[in-house]
């Protein structure tokens, strides 16, 4: 029995998360897309007329947000709400945080807030600006704070107490992409320079790991919260976080190295529950890597468009995996055990 199942989506794909056992693909023509193993075809929601640029999860279903600055809710059986109209352009970086039941948007140099505690939610913007439009955003695991990356460094701000004075990393250069560990200890960033920057956040030592050849747009821990794998190289990175020290003065780890200059991974997702990653690179290729040992199989064959993302499911049984091509493929490990 053949373990994948593809769908032309017709337009570039932009996010792409799970909720339970559905898969949601949001797209540049302003189209989710919504689909289950063994579904013959997904099923597709106009959400806006804006391209969809950025994807999360709540647990009342897909929330995204668009070109236009349009934050929308689609449930699982596809039904659409507008919940804001932020009037900011290119909104890019949103995050739920399940404790308040609410959405955070970046929104230049302000960050909104959504409370979707009632029937119609409620905006309100936070009372500290950051120093620059804001790049990326991460919710502390361990903590009500929000970290917002920018030009020049990293502010956290204190959500419980919002009108306290954030707290300020800073570290010359423009941070994009934002990822707490699992343990909440370290907070990494990374940068326009094809580089990644790390805090630890108890004692505010930094650590900047340099030697990409582009830039990274991808974090992925593992599932013991340890190790973490980027993109933005030949191969993917493996970086110990499994001591007080993390990888200060250690080399990562490579997996998958293509061992072509020109090959590069384009995305990576760290298997939820064991240890696996699916690896995908520019030509196409996406590969199942076993971590410890480094061995691959192969999942799809190089074709004519990147992989833009790769995404488990909860369970681990499920792969999804989306090309810059709007191709979606759905891998069932479950018919292969």
């Amino acid at each position: 029995m053949n373990p994948h199942t593809t769908h032309t989506l017709g337009a570039p794909i932009n996010g792409l998360v799970w909720l339970n056992d559905t898969v949601a693909a949001a797209c540049g023509d302003g189209s989710l897309h919504l689909a289950r193993a063994g579904m013959d075809k997904p099923a597709k929601i106009e959400v806006s007329d804006a391209p969809l640029l950025a994807l999360i999860t709540t647990p009342e279903g897909f929330v995204t947000a668009d070109e236009s600055g349009n934050i929308h809710l689609t449930t699982v059986e596809g039904e659409t709400r507008l919940l804001a109209a932020t009037k900011y352009m290119f909104l890019e970086n949103i995050v739920y945080y399940p404790k308040r039941n609410t959405i955070y948007a970046a929104t230049g140099k302000k960050i909104t807030a959504i409370s979707l505690n009632t029937q119609h939610p409620t905006l309100n913007t936070l009372p500290h600006a950051v120093p620059s439009t804001a790049a990326g955003l991460a919710l502390s695991p361990i903590g009500p704070r929000l970290a917002v990356s920018h030009y020049g460094g990293v502010t956290i701000m204190a959500l419980d107490n919002p009108s306290n004075p954030p707290r300020i990393l800073n570290w010359k250069g423009s941070h994009l992409g934002l990822t707490y560990s699992p343990d909440g200890k370290w907070l990494i960033s990374s940068m326009q320079e094809q580089a990644i920057h790390l805090w630890r956040l108890s004692d505010s030592l930094d650590l900047q790991m340099r030697g990409y050849p582009s830039k990274i747009t991808q974090f992925s821990w593992d599932s013991t919260g340890t190790t973490l794998a980027t993109n933005g190289g030949g191969g993917v990175p493996l970086w110990d976080f499994s001591t007080f020290k993390g990888p200060a003065g250690t080399q990562a780890r490579v997996l998958a190295d293509s061992g072509a200059q020109q090959t590069l991974v384009t995305a990576v997702a760290m298997h939820p529950k064991g240890p696996f990653a699916a690896i995908g690179y520019t030509d196409g290729l996406t590969l199942l890597t076993q971590t410890a040992e480094d061995r691959a199989i192969l999942l799809h064959e190089p074709n004519a468009s990147f992989v833009a993302h790769t995404a488990w499911s909860a369970t681990g049984l499920h792969l999804a995996t989306a090309h810059n091509n709007g191709i979606l493929t759905l891998t069932d490990f479950a018919t292969l055990v």
